[in-house]
C-alpha cells in the first residue's frame, strides 16, 4: 500500500476558522507542552472526518500544547478517498504516530502496522505553494516506509524542476 499526504501550514487556531468548509483528513499540533523545553516539535496527530474548525473547537488536546502552537493540515492524495476514507487516514495516522510516537497520542503507538505500507509526505505553504525548506517543527519525515519487517525513515528529499 501506499499513501501520499499533502501538508499546508502552519496555521494558528485562529486561522483554522476562516478556512473553507471542507471534509476533514488528518492534522498535527505543534509546540510545546507545559514544562517541556527545546525547540517545537509535533506533539499531536489526529483525523477528522468533519471539517478542521469543528474538530477544533472543542479538541481534547490542543489546548495541552501551550506555546508556539502551529497546526498542520493533511490532506490524502493518494489513494482517492471514497467509500474506505476512515480506514485510509485511519491507517496514515497509524503509522506517524507509530514512528514518531507523539506525546500527546495515548493510542496506535504499540503496534506496528500488519501489512507492508509507505507513506510520502509533501510540505506546501497555506496558499498551497511548494514549501522548499523543510519544516523542523515538523519532524515528521518526508518518506516512511514499512516492508513488514524493517523502517524506512527518509527526511528532506529534494525538490527539482523538471522543464
Amino acid at each position: 500500500d501506499a499513501i501520499i499526504i499533502n501538508w499546508k501550514g502552519p496555521y494558528d487556531k485562529d486561522e483554522i476558522s476562516y478556512l473553507e468548509a471542507n471534509n476533514g483528513g488528518l492534522y498535527i499540533f505543534t509546540g510545546l507542552t507545559k514544562y517541556q523545553r527545546g525547540e517545537s516539535h509535533a506533539q499531536y496527530c489526529g483525523i477528522t472526518t468533519q471539517d478542521y474548525f469543528t474538530r477544533f473547537r472543542q479538541h481534547h488536546k490542543k489546548e495541552l500544547v501551550t506555546r508556539n502552537q502551529e497546526i498542520w493540515l493533511g490532506e490524502i492524495e493518494y489513494p482517492i478517498l471514497n467509500e474506505n476514507r476512515r480506514s485510509i487516514l485511519e491507517k496514515a495516522e497509524a503509522i506517524i504516530i507509530y514512528t514518531l510516537g507523539l506525546n500527546l497520542n495515548e493510542r496506535k503507538k504499540v503496534y506496528a502496522p500488519k501489512i507492508p505500507i509507505t507513506i510520502l509526505n509533501r510540505w506546501y505553504k497555506k496558499d498551497g505553494t511548494i514549501r522548499y525548506n523543510h519544516v523542523s517543527s515538523v519532524n515528521v519525515p518526508d518518506v516512511i516506509s514499512w516492508d513488514g519487517l524493517n523502517w524506512r525513515i527518509g527526511q528532506k528529499l529534494s525538490i527539482f524542476m523538471h522543464d
